[in-house]
């Protein structure tokens, strides 16, 4: 008596897996009817939708099931055997859309129908259906079924077969129509099923952990104080998500980097007003050409334009300091000269310094070094005219002295003269 019991959704092995992590792995046994193995695993996605990813789920449905059973005399009494195993796995996204399928059936043969010595291998069969994938193909521990999308992957390997050596009841193979000749009953069929994620997915999946964890970080770090290292953390999150693609995750990342450089750069500033008002103007400058870039980067115009006003007042305080140290410096060479002439040389130099440095302060309204430059200036006028006024006073001299000579240069003359007269009377 042949038994053909068409087995339609009998779950004696069943694994239900909701928004699991994967992989998951399990083992599928068919040995007695109506085995039968069926699992389903949904589990969470990221998905590009528009200009970001979003999590989906994502379904993964795997069958085998027998088809056909009989029974087997082995000299004693009957053994279930069966045929036809249909392996069936179906992907579907959360719109139950099909993102990979795989379908075909399982049979057993010899490798050689006429010896019943030669050994047993499984195959792929269309076993009297349209669709067979991967039909013809052996099926053993070297070549499993791999079924994949985008996301995730499942494999389907061989464990052991147990193939039946008895004789059936009726004719050889008489209930399975097969691609082989001598279709071979089976007793037993042992296979392991796994679900992971593809290398593509794992790696988009580590990117956005990375780039989530990048920016969790960087959000501890401003909260600690640490604005400098929180940016950092916050444009490799940026770089992350331009690399992916993810806009809307970008953007959030940009508009904390916009308001950390704000931030700082204001920290920059007011660090370089510090500097200024301490009168240390090289220690200012940089801070303030540090906020100007960052002014930059996030487009503050009239920000980069305050800032690059406080820079010029830095080089003209700088070149006003300079003029006048230099001025000093001339004003001790001109009282230390070794003559006068080189001690009036040095207060006009040192003049000129002081006369430039009286131009810068006065362009910045800073009126006490206005006033010491004036001061420095009237010294240096005074002195100069001090020097310049023995030499006057000298020329007087010399005229007066002119007269004498000229009154005595006279007298001698009428005193010879009238010597001579009387000589010449007598």
């Amino acid at each position: 008596m042949i038994k053909c019991l068409m087995v339609c959704g009998v779950l004696i092995l069943a694994a239900m897996i909701s928004q699991d992590e994967l992989p998951f792995t399990e083992t599928a046994t068919l040995n007695e009817p109506p085995s039968s193995y069926s699992s389903e695993v949904v589990t969470l996605i990221y998905q590009k939708k528009g200009t970001t990813y979003e999590c989906v789920d994502h379904m993964v449905r795997i069958d085998i099931t027998p088809q056909l059973w009989d029974s087997g005399f082995d000299g004693r009494s009957y053994k279930d055997v069966f045929f036809k195993v249909l392996v069936a796995v179906t992907m579907t996204d959360a719109e139950g859309r099909i993102t990979a399928d795989f379908v075909s059936h399982l049979n057993c043969t010899r490798t050689d129908c006429a010896d019943v010595t030669s050994p047993f291998f499984l195959f792929w069969d269309h076993a009297g259906e349209n669709r067979a994938d991967k039909a013809g193909e052996v099926f053993d521990e070297q070549n499993p079924v791999i079924v994949a999308d985008d996301s995730c992957i499942v494999e389907i390997r061989l464990v052991q077969f147990l193939e039946n050596p008895w004789n059936l009841f009726g004719e050889c193979g008489e209930p399975c129509i097969s691609d082989a000749g001598c279709v071979q009953p089976l007793r037993g069929l042992t296979l392991q099923v796994s679900v992971g994620y593809t290398q593509s997915y794992l790696q988009l999946l580590h990117s956005l952990e990375e780039g989530a964890a990048r920016s969790a970080e960087g959000d501890e770090l401003k909260e600690q104080g640490s604005l400098e290292e929180a940016l950092e953390q916050y444009e490799k999150a940026e770089t992350i998500y331009r690399y992916l693609g993810d806009e809307a995750r970008r953007e959030e990342v940009r508009r904390k980097i916009h308001e950390g450089y704000s931030t700082l750069a204001e920290e920059y500033v007011a660090r370089g007003d510090r500097f200024f008002q301490s009168q240390d103007f090289v220690s200012a400058k940089p801070e303030y050409e540090k906020a100007i870039v960052l002014f930059e980067t996030i487009g503050s115009v009239d920000m980069v334009a305050d800032v690059e006003k406080k820079v010029e007042m830095c080089e003209t305080y700088q070149s006003a300091h300079k003029e006048y140290d230099q001025g000093l410096t001339f004003l001790t060479a001109a009282r230390n000269a070794a003559n006068q002439e080189e001690s009036l040389s040095r207060y006009r130099e040192a003049r000129e310094k002081f006369e430039k440095a009286l131009n810068s302060f006065l362009l910045l309204e800073d009126q006490d070094k206005v006033e010491k430059c004036s001061n420095w200036i009237d010294l240096c006028d005074k002195r100069t005219g001090l020097l310049q006024e023995p030499d006057k006073n000298q020329t007087k001299t010399g005229y007066a002295g002119y007269w004498v000579f000229a009154l005595i240069g006279g007298g001698l003359a009428v005193a010879v003269a009238g010597v001579l007269w009387l000589k010449k009377t007598k």
